[in-house]
């Protein structure tokens, strides 16, 4: 069963490296981790996720790197969370991820709907200043 309580031997949640991960947990995708990024990490102890901040400053090339980090993140999530966490059982791993998955839909809705407002502001005023600026100082 999925939701097996464990008993404290075979429960190795939170022991870093020597955490063994159970293939139910292992298998799937972490959409918390994926769309909460970095700050999924810090609530997940997970710190390997802040290299998402340097990948904003990488130029032209930081397109790559904002696509495949958070891919890999969901893809490695569970796995790092389980072994930077203790968890009671697999329910609780669970359902705390299942929140943050939450919390990363939220994030993106929100960034979502202030890049869209922030574009439709630029757009306004630029055309705002194009059709104000006096012909004469723009043409010779």
């Amino acid at each position: 069963m999925a939701d097996e309580i464990f008993s404290t031997e075979d429960n190795t949640s939170g022991k870093g490296k020597e955490s063994v991960v159970p293939e139910v947990i292992k298998k799937k995708f972490n959409w918390g981790a994926c769309l909460g990024t970095w700050i999924w990490g810090i609530g997940n102890d997970s710190y390997l996720t802040l290299l998402i901040i340097p990948a904003f400053f990488l130029g032209p090339f930081s397109i790559f790197f904002l696509i495949g980090l958070p891919i890999w993140f969901g893809i490695k999530g569970n796995e790092w969370a389980w072994q930077n966490r203790y968890f009671d059982n697999i329910a609780q791993f669970n359902k705390y991820q299942r929140n943050w998955a939450k919390i990363g839909v939220a994030i993106t809705v929100v960034m979502t709907i202030i890049t869209v407002l922030g574009c439709i502001i630029l757009s306004y005023s630029a055309l705002l200043l194009y059709f104000m600026v006096p012909p004469m100082l723009y043409s010779r």
